[in-house]
């Protein structure tokens, strides 16, 4: 049906929904319109879940409805193309959208080339990591470190990528960190990758 936030004030809305999912060949859509269903967008999910798979670690998914707030024909569907087993749906909502939400994508990052590799064969280690902003509003000043500590701690290594402004619902992919890391010391190491911007994530 029709759905009216041309009164809405929300930086702007996702569509919230639970589901239970399992995954043999089929494709998942969650589509929206906000012309009356003239014209429709279309945003995939599930991708990650894997062959007679299911979706136990996506029980909730939240979609961005781009545009929505303020428009007073909103329509949404669900469209599954299905090639076994099924798609169930429920606790349909339209929510209120984060407006800063910066995340750096856990499934998309670059690690070492070898769990452990001895010292009189160690090569540059090349960092990259998807960022996304999945917040109703453009992020400014984003900047994207990695950080290296050893055992006991102590930062070796730390290198910083600027974004400069991320736009809202902004995924930038494949942009690798200039600086490498070459070990000179054996030891046991962990990296991170952590995001900032100006404002204050939700």
């Amino acid at each position: 049906p029709p759905i009216d936030l041309s009164n809405s004030t929300a930086p702007g809305v996702s569509l919230r929904f639970y589901q239970m999912a399992r995954q043999f060949q089929s494709t998942f859509f969650v589509g929206y319109s906000i012309d009356g269903g003239v014209t429709w967008d279309s945003t995939e999910v599930n991708q990650e879940i894997a062959v007679n798979g299911s979706n136990v670690d996506t029980p909730v998914i939240k979609v961005p409805l781009v545009g929505a707030v303020g428009q007073s024909d909103v329509r949404v569907k669900f469209r599954y193309e299905a090639n076994y087993y099924y798609w169930i749906i429920d606790d349909v909502q339209i929510v209120e959208q984060e407006a800063n939400n910066l995340r750096v994508n856990e499934n998309f990052y670059a690690t070492p080339a070898n769990a452990m590799t001895p010292l009189s064969q160690v090569e540059p280690v090349l960092f990259l990591a998807d960022v996304e902003n999945v917040g109703a509003v453009d992020q400014s000043n984003v900047i994207l470190n990695m950080s290296i500590t050893d055992q006991d701690n102590n930062e070796v290594f730390s290198v910083d990528n600027d974004y400069g402004t991320v736009p809202a619902n902004t995924i930038i992919e494949n942009v690798l960190f200039l600086d490498t890391y070459t070990p000179d010391a054996e030891g046991l190491f962990n990296g991170t990758y952590n995001i900032s911007a100006d404002a204050e994530d939700d």
